[in-house]
């Protein structure tokens, strides 16, 4: 009698795990159309349904990376990252455990936190012990240097990473443009303490520096002719009121232009470097990605 009961007991275990597991993979299947159908509010749901329900931590880390995905197609980077904090790391399979330390290093890059996407890409490094997976994170590092305006760092780095993935170009073609002059405010500043209209001139716009020496002069002219006139307070209200003006407001718009000037270069500059970079590399990429999971949900535990 005993021995009929545990057989019974047995095989209801298997007969609900096995209900479970094509429980789970019909969940997974729906979010996957969700997020083909361009659904990702719709696979996020879906992703923290799954989340709540799964039994184990493997499964609740990987319907938690569904969910960062989906939220990361939806733009919202920082909700994706806290998403992805309640997730456990201890007992995940490799792929697992890369994938959602490469996901945090990938949305603190994408929310411009530059200097924590490379903090995330040294704990990467660390818990990751697979050379063609941290390959496929490295990049990253190359990119936040760029958008940390730290070229010459960057350009190292390229070395370094194109040897590693034996790439067939190297890192001049990709730094191919010298980098923008930038233009120093405090010194814009300056000049134009000194020179009205030479700060405006010297962070790039030269129209608009003549424009306002002219001004100045203009206004300090006629503030003498008022005062060989006579008329004392039309040469300080009228003349002098307007030379100050244009006086003071010339040196902070020098230093705001040539802030300006150095925002728009460097954008310029790090957008061009960005795409050729991953123009380049993007072959090589999709090589070592064809070691990993499409799905989440596919990982292995």
């Amino acid at each position: 009698m005993n021995k009929l009961i545990s057989a019974f007991f047995w095989i209801c275990i298997f007969l609900c795990g096995q209900f479970f597991e094509d429980a789970l993979a019909q969940k997974s299947e729906e979010w996957q159309a969700f997020m083909d159908e361009g659904a990702y509010r719709a696979a996020s749901v879906e992703a923290e349904r799954i989340y709540f329900e799964a039994e184990t931590s493997h499964e609740r880390a990987q319907a938690a990376l569904a969910r960062s995905w989906a939220l990361k197609h939806l733009g919202e980077h920082q909700q994706a990252r806290e998403n992805l904090r309640r997730v456990s790391m201890r007992n995940l399979s490799p792929e697992l455990e890369f994938r959602i330390h490469y996901e945090r290093t990938l949305l603190h890059y994408l929310e411009g936190e530059f200097n924590d996407a490379r903090n995330s890409l040294e704990q990467l490094r660390h818990f990751v012990d697979k050379p063609e997976w941290q390959d496929l994170a490295e990049y990253l590092e190359i990119l936040s240097l760029i958008e940390l305006n730290r070229w010459d760092d960057a350009y190292s780095a390229t070395e370094d990473y194109l040897e590693s993935i034996e790439a067939s170009f190297s890192a001049d073609s990709v730094f191919k443009q010298d980098p923008p002059r930038l233009r120093d405010p405090d010194r814009a500043e300056i000049l134009s303490s000194f020179l009205p209209g030479a700060g405006l001139i010297y962070a790039g716009k030269p129209g608009g520096g003549l424009g306002n020496a002219a001004i100045q002069i203009s206004a300090l002219g006629w503030g003498v002719y008022n005062v060989l006139s006579g008329y004392y307070l039309t040469a300080l209200f009228s003349g002098g009121g307007l030379f100050q003006a244009f006086y003071f407001g010339g040196i902070e718009r020098a230093g705001v232009v040539a802030n300006r000037h150095n925002e728009e270069e460097t954008i310029n500059y790090n957008a061009e470097l960005t795409e050729s970079l991953l123009r380049q590399i993007e072959p090589y990429l999709n090589k070592k990605r064809r070691t990993l999971k499409d799905s989440p949900f596919d990982i292995e535990q």
